[in-house]
């Protein structure tokens, strides 16, 4: 009996490690840009929504050609449902390109890691100089210096 007893014990201890710490660690929701979004500007604000007990960091983290790095920090105290940004974003800096992040979050309970996301910058269309924006005054000028040569070449001088 004793040892069964034992067995129970240490069963009941381990469940309530492992349940309790599970429920004390941090939590991450709310992540922007969106897992997937296109359309997103260069250089934008990564956003975190999250939850821990006591000081929370949030760690940024980028993956650039299969190597992860960290791309910015945040340490929060106390975090009930706060908002974390990192505004230090200079790596978006290409058009048309898919960037691989994630966001990692630690307080003296436990961590968490979110799943890899992605998100597309921008088409640099809007950015770029529009020909016939430059065409139309060089042709128009073209054809008025036309007429104008013409005309001064049918005046006659005394």
């Amino acid at each position: 009996m004793n040892r069964k007893l034992i067995v129970a014990s240490i069963t009941v201890a381990f469940l309530f490690m492992f349940i309790g710490s599970a429920m004390g660690a941090p939590s991450l929701n709310g992540a922007s840009p969106a897992n997937g979004a296109e359309d997103i500007e260069r250089h934008p604000d990564l956003t975190a929504n999250v939850t821990g007990t006591g000081e929370t960091t949030v760690y940024f983290m980028l993956n650039d050609s299969g190597t992860w790095s960290e791309i910015d920090s945040k340490t929060v105290t106390d975090p009930s449902g706060t908002e974390v940004t990192t505004t230090d974003v200079a790596f978006a800096d290409e058009y048309e390109t898919t960037y691989t992040w994630t966001i990692n979050i630690s307080d003296d309970t436990g961590w968490e890691n979110s799943t890899e996301m992605t998100f597309t910058t921008v088409t640099a269309t809007g950015e770029t100089i529009n020909i016939l924006n430059v065409m139309i005054p060089v042709i128009f000028t073209m054809v008025f210096l036309s007429f104008l040569f013409a005309a001064i070449g049918k005046i006659k001088l005394k």
